[in-house]
């Protein structure tokens, strides 16, 4: 049970799978003529106040004003007027009603484009979150991390960072926020069966080996793939070819519990295992525009037997990966209905530090599909044993996803 616990090395983040653009771009114009025209020391203008009315309405900017002369003249305190500016900025966001959307601080966006070459300096755990109830769950504890060693378990709820309550939080931020400086320490608090559980953890270097693979009997390879990052394309091209040459006739890709990662990635992953000129997916922005990929290459194993095991914590890239897959009937997939996340998001760099991310675009699989809050149902559903909440709590025999998706291969 722990040899196989340690072979299924976790997933690294939960962080969905996002483009970025680097534009230079002045952020909601309209926030920031509304804030120059409440005193705020900007300046002010009858032009950038009829532009803001011409977009939200007559007699919004003389709302606003007369929102900051109450606070002026009466609220009990003195606003500090960067935090308003900052509050007003996440609340026009937060509006749009979009979990996915996001205003980030020059100190929250400074975090959250923390390398991702293969290492960072963290406490070691997977997390996944719930976009109806907004909870964060902690989906696996690396074997050997600091979480491991402070007492974190698979199954915990991340209730807060630094005392910082995070539920409903931006799950990018709450990842940003644990990481930090090597040998610093992190204060969390875990909720597990209904106690609160303090845990000092300190941040130490984590790897991301974000492929494992071996070879399984009859010929059959297995490739497990944690997350679609920067360092996976090598990792799954060397584990092909060290596949091949232990006499690999079939495979077995395990995308459970993958949150997603870069599109650029797993677009060259799907080359692999596809041949030249095949439609990967397809874009369609705001504007009306489509953006079709094909696969480039004409791959590694673009005809070998394969099955692909997903669970409901397979997301968006992954679903990507799965869902040409079974568009084509490249492969059999196994296991349970996946995630559902069929949107693409774009960041947005700003002028000061701070940045935006916003829901640009809807993804559909070759066959026209998008599976935004739908998912992809397999092709044979095979549930977990009941009781057993994750699959890396099993053995290699008892995992019965694995067995199935191994059987599909051999015919036994």
């Amino acid at each position: 049970m722990e040899e196989k616990k340690e072979y299924y090395r976790g997933l690294r983040t939960g962080i969905i799978s996002t483009l970025v653009i680097a534009v230079s771009v002045f952020l909601l114009f309209a926030i920031s003529n509304m804030i120059k025209n409440l005193g705020f020391g900007f300046g002010s203008t009858g032009e950038n106040e009829s532009q803001i009315e011409d977009i939200y309405g007559k007699g919004s900017v003389d709302k606003l004003k007369l929102i900051q002369q109450y606070i002026d003249a009466y609220y009990i305190e003195d606003p500090d007027r960067e935090d308003v500016l900052t509050g007003m900025m996440k609340g026009m966001i937060t509006s749009l009603k979009d979990p996915y959307s996001v205003y980030y601080t020059s100190e929250e966006y400074a975090e959250l484009m923390t390398s991702t070459s293969g290492s960072y300096y963290g406490i070691g755990v997977s997390v996944t979150q719930n976009l109806d109830t907004g909870i964060i769950t902690i989906v696996k504890v690396f074997k050997t991390s600091p979480a491991k060693e402070a007492g974190m378990k698979d199954g915990d709820i991340l209730y807060a960072v630094e005392n910082k309550e995070v539920t409903g939080q931006d799950l990018s931020s709450v990842v940003a926020e644990i990481k930090g400086r090597k040998n610093t320490k992190v204060n969390v608090t875990v909720l597990r069966d209904g106690e609160k559980i303090d845990l000092s953890i300190e941040r130490r270097e984590v790897e991301m080996d974000t492929v494992e693979y071996k070879m399984l009997d009859n010929g059959v390879g297995y490739l497990y793939i944690s997350e679609f990052d920067g360092v996976t394309t090598k990792q799954v091209q060397n584990a092909i070819k060290d596949l091949l040459s232990q006499g690999m006739t079939s495979i077995v890709v395990d995308l459970r519990d993958n949150p997603g990662g870069r599109l650029d990635v797993v677009e060259d992953i799907m080359d692999m295992f596809l041949p030249k000129d095949k439609l990967l997916m397809y874009m369609e922005y705001k504007s009306g525009e489509r953006k079709d990929s094909y696969s480039k290459t004409d791959g590694l194993i673009p005809d070998m037997p394969m099955t692909v095991l997903i669970n409901q914590n397979s997301a968006s890239a992954s679903e990507l990966f799965t869902g040409a897959i079974q568009s084509y009937e490249r492969g059999t997939v196994v296991g349970v209905t996946s995630f559902g996340k069929g949107i693409v998001q774009s960041i947005f760099s700003l002028e000061d530090g701070t940045a935006l991310k916003l829901t640009t675009a809807k993804y559909y699989l070759p066959n026209g599909q998008n599976i935004h809050k739908e998912g992809i149902k397999p092709d044979v559903v095979v549930e977990l044993p009941e009781g057993v909440k994750s699959c890396w709590d099993l053995s290699e025999e008892e995992d019965n996803q694995l067995q199935k998706a191994i059987s599909l291969l051999t015919g036994s």
